[in-house]
């Protein structure tokens, strides 16, 4: 039925202006494709410059703390070493947490702009994870600080096993 049609249509075509070419399709002439709306992505800025900020208020705490506990312990060292050095500067602790901070709030800022949700959660999460393992150091160092490791002299004056 479908070939009826078209030889019909092509006669017709063909009948109305014999021995002329159509035009060949221009520019303007054909149409544009449809451009689908998309919503556009929602960034909630004041929440993510306070988590920058909680970020940037937990390392400055992170550093601070840590280069006091090997101030005040000279076998102190610090657990990161492989990324700070075994007992660094507090000027080294800051270049170190402005890179890596500096990084990760910029990668959360992209990720968080994204179309895509799973990668604006990954966003949230890289900066939220940053001011967490600071938060979760500067409370090791504070631990450490109140309840420092026996010294070998003091586990033997005290009765404890090593």
């Amino acid at each position: 039925m479908c070939l009826p049609l078209l030889a019909a249509g092509s006669l017709c075509a063909q009948v109305a202006e014999p021995g002329r070419l159509p035009d060949a399709p221009g520019v303007a002439s054909q149409p544009s494709p449809p451009t689908a709306r998309q919503a556009p992505v929602v960034f909630h800025k004041k929440v993510f410059w306070t988590l920058v900020g909680v970020d940037a208020a937990s390392a400055v705490a992170d550093a601070q703390t840590s280069w006091h506990n090997e101030r005040i312990d000279p076998n102190a060292t610090e657990l990161n070493s492989w990324l700070y050095g075994k007992r660094p500067s507090l000027a080294r602790y800051y270049a170190t947490d402005v890179v890596m901070d500096g990084g990760a709030a910029f990668l959360s800022y992209k990720l968080m702009r994204s179309r895509r949700k799973f990668l604006r959660t990954a966003g949230w999460g890289v900066i939220a994870f940053a001011a967490g393992q600071h938060l979760n150091s500067v409370r090791i160092n504070e631990w450490t600080v109140r309840y420092p490791a026996p010294t070998n002299h003091q586990s033997a004056a005290s009765g404890h096993g090593h």
